[in-house]
C-alpha cells in the first residue's frame, strides 16, 4: 500500500515541479522589484543631492557677484542697488539672486540664493568696503538761524515760537516782542523796550549765550544776574554758554545747480519759465513772476522732476530741484497757493510775497504734513530787492516753506512762516512764527556735511 502511494507521487512529480517553479518566479519577481525600487530611490536621492549642491554653488556665485558690486560701487563713489538682483542665465536652468541691505551705509548685509529644480539654497555675509561717507548735518534746519551780527533781529511785537540759533550778536526790542522757544546766541544778546524771553509761568527750555548778556539793562556775563533765567523778563529753565550745534551757514554752489538743470531734458515746460538764455545772469525775473503761478496751466518735466501748475485751483505739484534765473515776485490778487510734493526752488535773485500765501496744506494750518509736502526756497540774492532777499509782507498771511537766503530774510505785515530759515540776517517785525518740524527734506536742501573715511575689510559673518 505504502509502495503504491510512493510510486504515485513519483509518477506525478511534474505537478510539484510546477509549484516550485511558480514559487521561484514569485520570489525572483519580489526580489527584482525590491532591487528596482531601491535603485530608483537611491537614484532620486542622489539626484536631489546633486540639485542641492548645484543650488548651493549658484548661491555662492551670487554671493560673489554681490560682494563685487559693493566693493566696486564704493570705489566709484556710488550706492549699491537695494532691490533684488538676478544672475545671468545659469546651466541646467538654475537661477541665482542677491539682495543688499544696510542700516548705516557703511556695512552691507548680503543675502544670496541659488535654485535648481525646486531646490533652493541661501548664503549670506557682511561686506564693509573702503569708503568715505559724507553725511548731511540737517540739525541746523531745526532753527530760525542767522549767521552774522544783528542787534535788530526781532521787533514790532513779533512772537517767535521757533528755536533760534545765531552765529553772532542777537537783539530784540519792543514791549510786545516775545521769544517763546529756545534761544542760542553765538556772541552777545541784547534786549530792550521790555522785550520778553519766555515767561515766569512758562520759561523757555534753554538760553545759551556765548558772549555778554544785556537783557533790558546793562551788559553782564551770561549766566549771571540779570541773565540767569529768572530776571528782567528773561525766563529759562536752563542757562549756559555753549551752543548745541554750530556748523556755520552751509555754502551752496548755485552755478553747479544751474548747470545740472541745463543738462536735463525738458518737456511740457513753458518757454522762459526757468531761463531765457543759457547763461546764469539773473535776467529772467519778469517771466518767472508771470509764468510760475500764472494764468496758464502746465505740466513740466525736467529730467524725472515734475512741476505742475493748475491755475483754476491754485494748486501746484512739485517734486525735485528747479532753478529759476531771476527774482520772483508774487502775483497780485492775494492768491493763496497750495503745493504738494517735495521740492527745492533755487533763485539767482530773491523771492518776494506782497500778497497771498504759499502753503503745504489748504488753510495753512498746523496739520501741514511735512513728511510728504515740503518746499524749500534757496535764494542767491543777486541784485535782490531792497525789501530783502526773501521777503514776506502779505497782510496777516501764513507761509509754509523753508528758506535759505545768502543775505537777508524779512517778515512784516503781520505775516508768519511755519518753516525753518537759514540766512545771513533776519528781520522779523510783527506776526507770529510757529515751527512745524520738517520730517522729510526735499532733494536740493542745503546743509553742512561731514565726511568720515572707513578702511575696507574682507567679507565677514558668512552663513549658509
Amino acid at each position: 500500500m505504502i509502495r503504491r502511494v510512493i510510486r504515485r507521487f513519483v509518477h506525478e512529480e511534474h505537478g510539484i515541479t510546477l509549484v516550485l517553479a511558480l514559487a521561484t518566479m514569485t520570489i525572483l519577481a519580489i526580489t527584482t522589484t525590491g532591487v528596482i525600487v531601491a535603485g530608483t530611490a537611491g537614484e532620486s536621492t542622489a539626484w536631489g543631492s546633486t540639485k542641492g549642491r548645484s543650488a548651493f554653488a549658484v548661491a555662492q556665485q551670487a554671493l560673489a557677484y554681490g560682494e563685487g558690486v559693493v566693493y566696486g560701487d564704493a570705489a566709484n563713489g556710488t550706492i549699491p542697488p537695494t532691490d533684488v538682483q538676478t544672475l545671468p542665465t545659469q546651466p541646467n536652468g538654475a537661477t541665482g539672486t542677491y539682495v543688499l541691505t544696510t542700516n548705516d551705509d557703511i556695512t552691507w548685509h548680503l543675502v544670496a540664493t541659488g535654485t535648481l529644480g525646486g531646490v533652493t539654497r541661501s548664503v549670506s555675509t557682511d561686506v564693509t568696503p573702503a569708503q568715505t561717507v559724507t553725511t548731511e548735518q540737517l540739525a541746523i534746519w531745526n532753527y530760525l538761524y542767522e549767521d552774522s551780527n544783528n542787534n535788530t533781529s526781532v521787533s514790532g511785537g513779533a512772537t517767535i515760537n521757533l528755536p533760534i540759533l545765531t552765529g553772532g550778536d542777537f537783539g530784540m526790542s519792543g514791549s510786545n516782542t516775545k521769544i517763546l522757544n529756545n534761544l542760542e546766541v553765538g556772541h552777545n544778546l541784547t534786549t530792550s523796550g521790555n522785550a520778553q524771553i519766555g515767561s515766569a509761568s512758562s520759561p523757555i527750555g534753554k538760553l545759551e549765550v556765548v558772549g555778554t548778556c544785556a537783557v533790558n539793562g546793562p551788559a553782564k556775563p551770561a549766566g549771571t544776574s540779570p541773565c540767569d533765567g529768572s530776571h528782567n523778563l528773561t525766563y529759562a529753565k536752563s542757562v549756559g554758554t555753549t551752543l548745541d550745534t554750530f556748523t556755520g551757514m552751509p555754502s551752496v554752489n548755485f552755478q553747479a545747480q544751474y548747470d545740472a538743470q541745463a543738462a536735463l531734458t525738458k518737456t511740457g515746460c513753458p518757454a522762459n519759465l526757468f531761463d531765457k538764455n543759457t547763461t546764469l545772469n539773473n535776467d529772467n525775473s519778469t517771466n518767472i513772476s508771470s509764468i510760475l503761478f500764472g494764468s496758464t496751466a502746465y505740466d513740466c518735466f525736467v529730467g524725472s522732476y515734475e512741476l505742475k501748475w493748475t491755475p483754476s485751483t491754485h494748486t501746484m505739484i512739485a517734486n525735485g530741484i528747479f532753478y529759476f534765473d531771476g527774482t520772483f515776485t508774487s502775483p497780485g490778487g492775494g492768491t493763496n497757493i497750495v503745493y504738494q510734493g517735495e521740492a527745492s526752488f533755487y533763485f539767482t535773485g530773491g523771492v518776494t510775497f506782497t500778497s497771498g500765501s504759499l502753503c503745504g496744506i489748504a488753510g495753512c494750518g498746523t496739520g501741514w504734513d511735512t513728511s510728504h509736502n515740503v518746499l524749500f526756497i534757496v535764494a542767491d540774492c543777486t541784485a535782490a530787492p531792497s525789501t530783502g532777499c526773501v521777503s514776506l509782507s502779505s497782510a496777516n498771511a501764513t507761509f509754509q516753506f523753508g528758506v535759505y537766503a545768502t543775505t537777508t530774510y524779512k517778515v512784516s505785515g503781520n505775516s508768519g512762516n511755519m518753516a525753518p530759515v537759514i540766512c545771513d540776517q533776519f528781520f522779523i517785525s510783527g506776526g507770529t512764527d510757529t515751527l512745524v518740524p520738517i520730517l522729510n527734506f526735499p532733494p536740493g536742501t542745503p546743509a553742512p556735511t561731514t565726511s568720515v573715511s572707513y578702511l575696507g575689510t574682507p567679507p565677514t559673518g558668512w552663513a549658509g
